[in-house]
């Protein structure tokens, strides 16, 4: 997917997500690590996605959410990642957490979309 963009060298996030329940639109921007993060690598990605997601979905008003599927990190590392945002459509998104194995919807703010 990656070279059908034009990103450049920019790094992009693993997966890009839209759900639709009842009318109402979800985005994610995902990034999968499964050891060390560069948390400003993460971000990068992750803004990276959000930027194609807008590009990709025009005028439909949806929830967006990056979120960062991960194997474990460190305090110090949550506490980077509570400093990044990621832009969206002019809104300043904060980048959401999940480990490896548990499912994408339990996170707090996509529990509507089970």
């Amino acid at each position: 997917m990656q070279e059908n963009h034009d990103f450049g060298d920019r790094k992009l996030c693993d997966f890009l997500l839209w759900l639709n329940k009842e009318d109402a639109f979800l985005g994610c921007a995902i990034e999968l690590k499964g050891g060390k993060s560069n948390i400003s690598h993460v971000a990068e990605q992750l803004q990276n996605g959000a930027q194609i997601m807008d590009r990709l979905t025009g005028d439909i008003n949806l929830s967006f959410h990056p979120i960062l599927v991960h194997a474990g990190i460190k305090t110090i590392e949550v506490r980077e990642l509570d400093r990044k945002k990621i832009r969206y459509r002019g809104k300043d998104h904060r980048i959401e957490l999940i480990r490896c194995g548990m499912e994408l919807l339990s996170c707090k703010s996509l529990a509507s979309f089970r």
